[in-house]
């Protein structure tokens, strides 16, 4: 019963419309986008953001290597590309004949496999109805459940 209570936001790998959708249906309730939005601004993916040492001047104390940050325009295609992704999202769920993101579900997302048909999420995977692990698990988790530590990861 905790679920109306509970927001579940999804990141790493958010980039396109597609991404947000992805997420969506399989229970997010929010996307965060993290590279796709440096990228925007101006990274250049030097991978020396920890050293300050940053040539854009996005990721940088530095007085002399912020120069190059030209903030304006970096906060225009910030906005432009949110703008774009977003709409990308609509699009792809308009054609799903989705209305809002609380219409996708498991049934939208398809795996592909070359070793037999296209499947459903849905279909593949197990999936609890709300309360049901109050009784316990279902029987597909009971080994994983007994090994299951609740005071460290394993």
């Amino acid at each position: 019963g905790l679920r109306g209570g509970v927001r579940i936001g999804a990141s790493g790998g958010v980039a396109t419309g597609a991404d947000i959708v992805r997420r969506l249906a399989q229970g997010a309730d929010y996307t965060n986008a993290a590279r796709s939005m440096m990228r925007a601004l101006g990274c250049v993916g030097a991978l020396r953001c920890h050293t300050g040492g940053c040539p854009a001047g996005v990721a940088t104390q530095d007085p002399l290597r912020t120069r190059a940050l030209h903030v304006a325009e970096g906060a225009r295609r910030v906005r432009l590309h949110q703008q774009e992704t977003v709409r990308d999202a609509v699009r792809i769920m308009a054609a799903m004949g989705v209305r809002d993101p609380g219409g996708l579900g498991p049934a939208h997302l398809v795996r592909r496999s070359h070793t037999g048909p296209a499947r459903s999420y849905a279909e593949l995977y197990e999936w609890l109805a709300p309360g049901e692990l109050l009784a316990g698990p279902p029987r597909s988790w009971e080994a994983d459940w007994k090994a299951a530590d609740p005071d460290g990861f394993r």
